[in-house]
């Protein structure tokens, strides 16, 4: 009886002594070396205005920045929390889980990093892009409307042809808000509604070849490939979209039809507008094309 309740004393002090040295530790002094750290073990460029802890195994993090070596192609997000996972570490593995909220919905990730592979399961849930600014700085387009994605990435870090996985993606009520661009090409106000997309992940490349969406306003064909590469700033896109607009659409701006005798060469038979996005997936070039 006496030994057990040594051992109890024992485990009490143990646990108090770590939980006080966890909500005591210099954070801020500490905050550079773990996120060089990150930067290290990612391979991209991570900066955090400010780190503080969140229970035993996590910290918050506000001011975050992703990204490459340019300031200006990072992905800015307010606020994220990350957790260790404890059984990854035992195992000899880098673990980790995060969420953060986006938009009024959540993003949910699971990530382990060994020498050959990172494993990444995410799920975007309930966004709405009106009220996130990371994919509008990203996409660069006025969006509106509510986006879910899932996906399931075995991502090769030193063979990239061994990078597996499969990506789904469902909007609801979306749109493109006037003053949209591609480049220097102008996008209509679009309402593109409720959309739905699966596209396989095999020997290292998202493969959208013959993907079609049926929008209210526009038809979208998507062909073409992005290269998953390790660290992912690295990758690459070659893609061809074509958007087919309806005569709902065309009638609707006396200008759109004049607008779009500029780009009769990239036209195809089926009606489909091609635009071709090439180069880093951080900076694609958009520049009309036929499909």
């Amino acid at each position: 009886m006496r030994a057990t309740r040594v051992i109890g004393y024992a485990a009490f002090f143990l646990f108090s002594f770590l939980v006080g040295l966890y909500l005591t530790f210099p954070w801020d002094i500490a905050k550079d070396r773990v996120l060089d750290l990150a930067t290290q073990k990612s391979g991209m460029r991570i900066y955090a205005a400010k780190l503080e802890p969140s229970w035993l195994t996590g910290v918050e993090a506000e001011g975050l920045e992703i990204g490459g070596k340019d300031k200006n192609d990072a992905l800015k997000i307010d606020k994220a929390r990350v957790r260790v996972s404890l059984l990854a570490l035992i195992t000899g593995k880098i673990g980790f889980s995060v969420w953060m909220p986006l938009g009024g919905g959540d993003v949910d990730a699971n990530v382990k990093i060994s020498d050959d592979f990172v494993d990444l399961s995410a799920h975007v849930a309930d966004v709405h892009l009106e009220k996130a600014g990371l994919i509008l700085e990203a996409s660069g387009l006025p969006l509106t409307g509510k986006l879910d994605v899932d996906l399931d990435l075995k991502l090769g870090k030193k063979d990239p042809k061994a990078t597996v996985g499969k990506l789904s993606l469902k909007t609801g009520g979306l749109s493109i808000e006037k003053g949209g661009k591609m480049g220097m090409i102008p996008v209509p106000e679009l309402a593109l509604g409720d959309l739905k997309m699966e596209v396989p992940i095999q020997d290292g490349k998202a493969d959208f070849k013959g993907v079609k969406l049926a929008g209210t306003d526009l038809e979208v064909a998507m062909d073409g490939n992005l290269l998953v590469l390790w660290p992912v700033a690295r990758s690459t896109l070659n893609l061809t979209v074509g958007l087919k607009p309806t005569e709902k659409l065309l009638g609707s701006d006396p200008l759109l039809r004049p607008i779009l005798k500029n780009f009769e060469f990239a036209k195809d038979n089926e009606g489909f507008y091609g635009v071709g996005l090439t180069g880093n997936i951080l900076h694609p070039r958009p520049t009309p094309r036929r499909r």
